[in-house]
């Protein structure tokens, strides 16, 4: 019978090895996290976002969405609901991300609000991703956080509500409606 590996120092390699049992694996400092797979609102919302980022891209940057892996090292491996990374790394994409993308997106769901804005947020700040969204359908906003990069961690820098739009300096061209989203 096969039986999950739990065990503390999980890489990679093993997070291959898993078998699929329907839900989203993820290791950070090589401890697996699991949880359901994305309910129909989140994956809604995600795909909203992932539609207006790549309509924005006007320079060949990479928008990915979730079921793409971000290996930050070998025991952190994140699966984000969505991803850019900028034309002048897409050194980093192959069958996985290795590196740190140019901007994480997670969409909170219940079940994952501590991993999102506790552990992930932690392991994105130290691997220097320098940008981090949280779009929360529940409040109807965006947070969108800056990595300061002396102390290691994230600033919030704004929060998008309806009426807003969210935007970033790494991508010109990208304006969400914040209200549209999640209209």
């Amino acid at each position: 019978m096969d039986a999950p590996l739990v065990r503390p120092g999980l890489t990679y390699e093993d997070l291959l090895a898993l078998p699929h049992r329907g839900r989203r694996c993820e290791i950070f400092d090589g401890v697996l996290f699991e949880s359901p797979v994305p309910s129909l609102p989140h994956q809604r919302t995600a795909q909203r976002l992932t539609r207006v980022f790549e309509e924005a891209v006007r320079d060949g940057s990479g928008v990915l969405s979730s079921g793409m892996d971000v290996v930050l090292a070998p025991g952190t491996v994140a699966r984000p609901d969505l991803l850019l990374v900028l034309a002048d790394h897409l050194d980093i994409v192959g069958d996985a991300v290795r590196g740190a993308p140019d901007l994480i997106l997670e969409v909170l769901s219940p079940d994952t609000v501590r991993l999102d804005r506790v552990i992930k947020m932690d392991a994105y700040a130290r691997y220097s991703v320098p940008e981090y969204w949280l779009a929360d359908g529940n409040a109807k906003l965006i947070e969108i956080f800056r990595l300061d990069p002396h102390a290691q961690l994230y600033r919030l820098t704004e929060t998008c509500r309806p009426g807003d739009r969210a935007t970033t300096p790494l991508m010109p061209g990208l304006a969400v409606e914040v209200g549209r989203l999640f209209g």
